[in-house]
């Protein structure tokens, strides 16, 4: 069974290598699949090559993981301020706003669901692993695969991930 999956590569920051991101990146291109990017806002504009790599690329998504990696906070007005924070700097940085804020750790309450409703964000928790996917051979319920394009082992299960996709997508159009 097929249908469409956002891709979601998490923690990308300002000190994110980029010679060792558009490794990942051509992954995506080889594919031709959408490489949605979790930002982590804060200091993004430091990375100056970085920033020109992304905004060079027509299939990468950027979204929103947080302004700083920390767990969002009860208290409403600096959960505001962390999100607002992370959408001006992405705003700014790549004029685009994002639509989706994948919180640290996927950890959200009605707090946070409220205060990313106010400010237009979508907020997605669900999601399952590259190594699970494989596993369950595309099979899962979730629309999200998340990885991180700096760890070893999820870079050994990419390609095989969208070769399965890409596969089952063939077969549902056939």
């Amino acid at each position: 069974m097929y249908k469409e999956l956002i891709w979601r590569d998490d923690d990308i920051h300002w000190l994110t290598n980029v010679k060792e991101f558009s490794k990942v990146h051509d992954i995506f291109n080889k594919y031709k699949v959408k490489h949605t990017i979790a930002i982590i806002a804060k200091d993004f504009e430091k990375n100056v090559e970085l920033i020109d790599y992304i905004k060079l690329q027509t299939n990468i998504d950027v979204q929103l993981h947080c302004y700083e990696h920390i767990s969002f906070p009860h208290n409403l007005d600096i959960l505001k301020n962390e999100l607002k924070l992370g959408i001006k700097k992405i705003e700014d940085v790549f004029s685009k706003k994002p639509t989706v804020v994948y919180p640290p750790w996927n950890r959200t309450n009605d707090k946070v669901q409220r205060i990313a409703e106010l400010l237009d964000l979508k907020v997605s928790t669900i999601k399952v692993g590259l190594s699970f996917y494989l596993k369950a051979i595309g099979n899962v319920d979730e629309n999200v695969i998340n990885f991180h394009f700096w760890s070893t082992g999820d870079i050994i299960f990419l390609e095989q991930a969208l070769r399965l996709y890409l596969d089952m997508k063939t077969k549902c159009i056939e």
